[in-house]
């Protein structure tokens, strides 16, 4: 048996994050914790706080032998002779891990080791290793373009992200890696920072050589993060587009055996979003959907609905979610409060649960170090300010044990208990494959009034529990429990036992034939000031800006193969009212260069009649042997006109 150490957090309040030894162990390994000056005891408190067992601090440790903690978490106090409290961690205790999930297994996390845990080799293998022992094959990370190249030529030589990398592959986790940024030599463009650049070439160039650099250790790539944000650079639909195709032929020339998914929108997908998205066949330039999602676990299949159409049969990935809970005020290292961090180690639980079944491939809990926002007031972190595990990591690392390699197989419903949530998967708990049913009982509410729900759990009769284990990976009696809770359990059962049951499973739309990817990217130029925002569902969308009266925008042809292309690009569709100068051209490319076509139009006083749908431009190119070029772009008129928020 191979034993796969855990962590366990034994620092003093306000460290750094210590080694990854120190934090989490097996159940088969002894406990060694390093203690406090002064600290003649520590005492052992379970998750509802009531003491469990004491030991006694001996040259500055405290030692339990295997076993004599059982699986859970635990937090530790630490005493001085007098019995006076000292300071206080905790630790987790896990079953080992007596077969790594395979590279494809649904649980992933983000670990965003570039970017949050404190900087250095120590702090970095300890997060890498809590990742990989917690049971997840692949992780997220960031990276900064200004990094590798901070002027304009080749990539520097070195980064932290050679060292990150590296890093994360020794822990055995593979890397979906993301970048949001351009260099500080790109800022002459208009844009900014935080906005892609107008020259796509430039983003082929990083691409492939960032690919080509990481090839042995990155296995995925998103070309960037949020870009429907202000926060990410507020970009329209179009753009985006037209960068994830660019991106996706840098990719895959630098690494032709890449992932590379869409750049994930933060929010909800509208359906004038994916329209857009649609139409401009972007399907057809990324292996993978991705998204983000910070929305309740009981909202998913209704929110998602357009992320799935988008998708067009290929897999989603969920590269970010949790729902963001604020802190206990009295805390200066942003702890959260107890019956809070019960509320919130269910609820990761239930999230990835729901959203497996939800119809996602890939589900990445955000974020597992300490990171806190909105003012450091809401905390998302798996762990504390000094590496320890909350209670979310552990139930987390019950989710990658027991959902190991899982396969949705459908949703049990009992019509008499609509808050009854019940998941069927197929999947590889310690190694064997087994049906494995997810159950919890909770209300549609906020954090404040969760976690009280009880109501019976009656499977149908026949169904033997092979194993039952609670949220945080304690075993429980091998029997179906009478009620669910808040608080959910996995219940294993041979493989095929839970065919017996009505599983519902929510179709998912039909796959969409793309069409080849095609190496003739077009884009639509304008002064990104035009650009305006508009919030649906909290979500934010970008739009270009309609008004009557001539206007003068551009229409750029790329050519991102190794050999010249000729072919037309014409206008396929044009709002009433609206008329160009001239609307197709005949187009020459040699490889990599970049065509600029003027594109003159003028809209008339009643060519922007009040309407839901954005008004659209639509273009195609036809380069012969079936490569087609499609571009669409949404206007809408000036946010004040209509309503919509600036």
């Amino acid at each position: 048996m191979i034993k796969h150490c855990f962590m366990l957090a034994v620092v003093l309040i306000g460290s750094m994050i210590a080694s990854a030894d120190q934090f989490v162990f097996t159940s088969e390994e002894p406990i060694d914790l390093t203690a406090p000056p002064s600290a003649a005891v520590c005492h052992f408190l379970q998750e509802d706080f009531s003491p469990f067992r004491e030991a006694f601090v001996q040259n500055g440790k405290a030692v339990l032998l295997p076993g004599e903690l059982p699986v859970g978490w635990y937090k530790v106090d630490f005493l001085n002779a007098e019995g006076k409290l000292l300071d206080w961690t905790s630790i987790a205790v896990l079953i080992p891990l007596l077969k790594r999930p395979s590279p494809q297994t649904p649980v992933a996390i983000d670990v965003a080791l570039s970017w949050v845990p404190p900087p250095g080799e120590a702090s970095w293998r300890s997060v890498a290793r809590m990742a990989a022992l917690a049971g997840v094959s692949m992780v997220r990370d960031r990276i900064l373009w200004r990094d590798l190249q901070p002027e304009p030529g080749p990539l520097v030589a070195y980064t932290k992200y050679d060292d990150t990398s590296v890093i994360q592959k020794d822990a055995g986790l593979d890397i979906l890696q993301v970048f949001h940024d351009v260099p500080y030599w790109m800022l002459g463009y208009p844009q900014g920072k935080r906005h892609i650049p107008e020259d796509l070439r430039l983003v082929w160039r990083f691409c492939r050589e960032a690919s080509a650099r990481y090839k042995d250790t990155v296995q995925a790539w998103q070309p960037w993060n949020e870009g429907n944000t202000r926060t990410f650079g507020g970009h329209s639909t179009d753009e985006l587009a037209s960068h994830q195709k660019a991106a996706f032929f840098g990719f895959k020339n630098g690494n032709p055996d890449a992932t590379v998914c869409w750049g994930p929108y933060a929010g909800v997908v509208s359906e004038a979003q994916y329209k857009t998205i649609s139409l401009n066949h972007a399907g057809a330039y990324c292996d993978v959907y991705s998204m983000h999602s910070y929305d309740w676990h009981f909202d998913y299949p209704r929110l998602r609905k357009w992320v799935f159409e988008a998708a067009g049969g290929k897999p989603v990935w969920v590269s970010e979610s949790d729902r963001g809970m604020k802190s206990d005020p009295e805390s200066e290292l942003g702890d959260l409060t107890w019956p809070y961090e019960k509320l919130k180690a269910s609820f990761v639980v239930q999230s990835v649960a729901s959203s497996l079944a939800s119809g996602v491939a890939r589900h990445f809990h955000f974020v597992l170090p300490w990171y806190m926002e909105q003012n450091n007031t809401v905390q998302f972190g798996l762990l504390r300010k000094d590496g320890s595990p909350r209670m979310g990591y552990v139930a987390y690392a019950a989710a990658g044990r027991l959902l190991a390699d899982a396969h949705y197989l459908g949703q049990w419903k009992d019509a008499s208990h609509s808050t009854l949530f019940a998941f069927a998967f197929r999947s590889k708990p310690h190694g064997e494959s087994r049906d494995v049913l997810v159950a919890w009982a909770e209300e549609r509410n906020e954090w404040k009034d969760r976690g009280n729900e009880s109501v019976p759990l009656h499977l149908p009769d026949g169904l033997n529990v092979e194993s039952a284990w609670d949220f945080l990976g304690r075993p429980l009696p091998s029997v179906i429990p009478e009620t669910a809770t808040g608080t959910p359990v996995f219940l294993v059962f041979s493989e095929g036992a839970l065919q017996q049951l009505a599983l519902y499973k929510e179709p998912l739309p039909d796959r969409i034939q793309y069409e080849e990817p095609c190496p003739v990217v077009l884009q639509f130029v304008a002064p990104v000031e035009e650009l305006q925002q508009w919030t649906a569902n909290w979500s934010e969308e970008h739009y270009r800006t309609a008004l009557p009266g001539k206007q003068h925008w551009e229409l750029a042809a790329y050519n991102f193969s190794d050999h010249a292309l000729s072919g037309s690009v014409a206008l396929t569709e044009l709002p009433a009212g609206w008329a160009l100068e001239q609307s197709s051209w005949e187009v020459q490319l040699q490889p990599m260069e970049r065509l600029v076509l003027p594109l003159k139009a003028e809209i008339t006083a009643d060519g922007l009649p009040e309407q839901e749908e954005p008004f659209r431009l639509v273009f195609r190119g036809d380069f012969g042997a079936g490569q087609e070029a499609h571009l669409a772009v949404a206007f809408r008129p000036p946010a004040e006109k209509t309503g919509g928020e600036q």
